[in-house]
């Protein structure tokens, strides 16, 4: 009897160790699995915000830049502007279809 009895003893042990390593491993997989998929969405959201970004900055320079240059532009020709209003109001016409402009008015 004494070697059934250790026979089963064994038996017990061996399923008790199984078990104990297979909750270890499966702990571990999901553990692993868990950090995976962490990674693997951060790294999609990341990369969707990013695109996102990258796209509403291009867009917004563009747009300011298109605008400074236009102010430039205009800075410019506010100059020239400015000396055509002074020699029309040089010129003392009250508008521009006036007799004045034309040759019959000199």
């Amino acid at each position: 009897m004494s070697i059934t009895r250790e026979s089963s003893m064994d038996d017990e042990d061996f399923r008790n160790i199984t078990e104990t390593n297979f909750q270890r491993i499966r702990s571990k997989s999901a553990k692993i699995g868990y950090a995976d998929g962490v990674s693997d969405g951060k790294e999609e959201t990341f990369q969707k915000a990013f695109n996102k970004g990258y796209s509403d900055g291009l867009r917004t320079g563009f747009e300011l830049e298109k605008y400074s240059a236009f102010s430039n532009n205009l800075k410019t020709y506010n100059d020239k502007l400015c000396s055509e209003q002074t020699f029309f109001i040089d010129l003392e016409k009250k508008t521009a279809a006036d007799i004045k402009h034309t040759h019959l008015g000199y």
